[in-house]
């Protein structure tokens, strides 16, 4: 450069850091190395906004040290900054002799959410229900900023849930995630947690009210059952639940009052049935088994000679009508005697 007390020859200043890279709400200042080879800074310019000295940035050791106070008022996004120097001993500036400016690139991004604790993503979630129960409202344990957060289901036919309040509904067996999102905001990015898989177990249920009818004794230990007065404890209100009548069997084929009867076989149906579980048997009912009645036939009397006495003897050998088949029953015969008239 020529001036009036001679030509003076400048050697430009040198920025050795190409680009540097900030993390929002990170509290630690951000250095770019520079060789000034004895030129100052005129200043620094970010798009149209000039930076301040002393504020946005200072300078100490070859570096020019940008004040993360400044950096984390900048949005998130990919900015140039240019630094103008100006030539050593140079007070009285001439624009002319601002040395040509250097670049270096500046890298904003947003700084990830707090992840929630692995075992506790969500407030008031259990890792398993049962069909028909109401577990309420969960929330996000966990996230960071101000962005909403939203949630959904896996497998809402299972269990459906109110994407702004985390309100739950089980609607039937089966297995189910629940996914929420908290949005970004100018700070910090998204954020999406998934919990492990919850569970939805089948609804137990019982058969009440079944009994058995009284019957003649028929040498076996068959029962019927009695269904009129029965009903299944545990259904969720609206669903279609009934139940398939099994088989009753006495404990053994011998005549008695009160002789217990269990029951087998009995099974659920509806359109509802694969949510419940039958978890027993209906409970044992007692019945009583009476004797069955017998005719005796072919009683034939042989006649005989006044002999003063009322004694008569059997023609032939009397039969029982109505014995069970595979029974083992004798008919003793009786004594039979003539009335006279």
């Amino acid at each position: 450069h020529i001036r009036s007390d001679g030509i003076i020859i400048y050697t430009d200043a040198l920025i050795d850091t190409d680009e540097i890279s900030y993390t929002k709400l990170d509290q630690q200042d951000k250095n770019l190395s520079v060789n000034l080879n004895g030129n100052t800074i005129f200043s620094i310019t970010n798009g149209n906004h000039t930076l301040v000295n002393n504020t946005d940035y200072s300078i100490a050791d070859y570096r020019i040290i940008l004040s993360h106070q400044y950096l984390n008022g900048l949005a998130a996004g990919d900015y140039e900054l240019k630094i103008n120097f100006a030539p050593a001993g140079e007070t009285n500036l001439d624009p002319n002799l601002i040395l040509p400016n250097s670049t270096a690139k500046l890298y904003v991004e947003k700084t990830s959410q707090q992840l929630p604790p692995e075992n506790a993503k969500f407030n008031n979630l259990n890792s398993s229900y049962t069909h028909g129960d109401t577990p309420g409202t969960i929330s996000l344990n966990g996230g960071s900023g101000t962005g909403a957060v939203t949630y959904a289901s896996t497998n809402p036919d299972v269990a459906a849930i109110n994407s702004t309040t985390g309100e739950i509904t089980i609607l039937k067996a089966g297995t189910f995630n629940i996914v929420a999102t908290k949005a970004a905001d100018e700070n910090y990015e998204e954020l999406i947690v998934t919990s492990n898989e919850i569970a939805v177990n089948r609804r137990s249920v019982t058969i009440t009210g079944v009994t058995a009818e009284n019957k003649v004794y028929d040498g076996t230990t068959n029962a019927t059952p009695v269904t009129s007065s029965a009903s299944i404890d545990g259904i969720v209100n609206g669903d279609d639940l009934s139940f398939f009548t099994g088989t009753a069997t006495f404990t053994d084929k011998n005549v008695a009052d009160r002789k217990t009867v269990s029951f087998a076989g009995f099974a659920l149906t509806g359109n509802d049935a694969a949510n419940y579980n039958l978890s027993a048997q209906p409970a044992d009912a007692t019945a009583n088994i009476s004797v069955k009645p017998l005719n005796i036939l072919n009683i034939k009397i042989k006649d005989k000679v006044f002999d003063g006495t009322k004694t008569a003897e059997f023609d032939g050998n009397p039969a029982l009508e109505g014995l069970v088949v595979g029974d083992n029953v004798i008919l003793i015969n009786g004594t039979a005697y003539i009335h006279q008239c």
